[in-house]
């Protein structure tokens, strides 16, 4: 094992040790039990398939905004607001979803939602990149103030055009089967969403390693180059990230 990733080993295993002990200081102040809560919380989690599958389903949507956020981070920049894309192409996803279900096939409804939740996703994040190369707006406040725009969006379309039928709670009505993406575990809510996810963290992961060879050679050979294509770099990065991130909001918007 590399040094490097002993040393990504041993802080990640740090930062849980950590979280752990600073919840169980907390619990001590409510009189809890520390001890008697953990394995209470961990228990459930193996208590059946069901509850133990949920814990990857809700790991998806997880996993594509960390790339949101580290693909943009390798360029120096900070997408702090990938919670508010995710809203965005979970609004797209939905509203589409509900449009199209009962017009053309599930498989290819999951085609035209993935990418019309893409596409939204994307000039989302992709407008707080142009306030950067356009005004030199400060992409951590713009991209952190656009989740609550994006928050108050969807929460306006929940009570308006995508309020369900029956006009009781600020949801929409339920999607048919044929629009969800394919389960691969018998009676759980786990997709195939968590298997793309996995793909792209391992494919960026190979990416930057091979970015990172390129770049050597380039740094050797024309630095003049390199910095006259490093802010259109960063660009690029920042709308990479956040159409990688609008896959995991199309899908998990589909699924619920």
């Amino acid at each position: 094992m590399s040094s490097k990733h002993r040393d990504l080993l041993v802080t990640n295993a740090l930062a849980i040790l950590l979280g752990l002990a600073a919840s169980g200081l907390l619990l001590l102040f409510l009189g809890k039990n520390p001890v008697t809560t953990m394995l209470t919380l961990f228990g459930s989690l193996f208590r059946d398939r069901y509850t133990f599958a949920d814990i990857f389903v809700k790991a998806t949507p997880l996993m594509f905004m960390a790339l949101a956020f580290g693909l943009p981070f390798q360029a120096n920049l900070y997408n702090i607001g990938a919670q508010g894309q995710f809203y965005i192409g979970s609004v797209t996803a939905v509203g589409l979803s509900l449009l199209l279900m009962d017009n053309i096939p599930g498989p290819l409804v999951l085609v035209v939602v993935a990418l019309a939740s893409m596409v939204t996703g994307g000039l989302w994040g992709g407008l707080i990149g142009w306030l950067k190369a356009r005004f030199n707006a400060n992409e951590f406040l713009v991209s952190m103030m656009s989740t609550y725009v994006a928050l108050n969006f969807m929460n306006y379309m929940l009570r308006t055009f995508l309020m369900e039928t029956k006009g009781e709670y600020p949801q929409t009505d339920p999607l048919v089967k044929s629009a969800w993406l394919p389960i691969f575990v018998p009676g759980t809510r786990l997709h195939i969403g968590f298997i793309l996810a996995v793909l792209a963290c391992i494919g960026r992961r190979v990416g930057f390693t091979v970015q990172d060879a390129i770049g050597l050679q380039d740094s050797r050979s024309r630095p003049e180059q390199r910095r006259s294509r490093a802010g259109r770099d960063q660009l690029q990065a920042a709308l990479r990230d956040d159409i990688l991130h609008r896959r995991s909001a199309g899908r998990h918007g589909r699924l619920h």
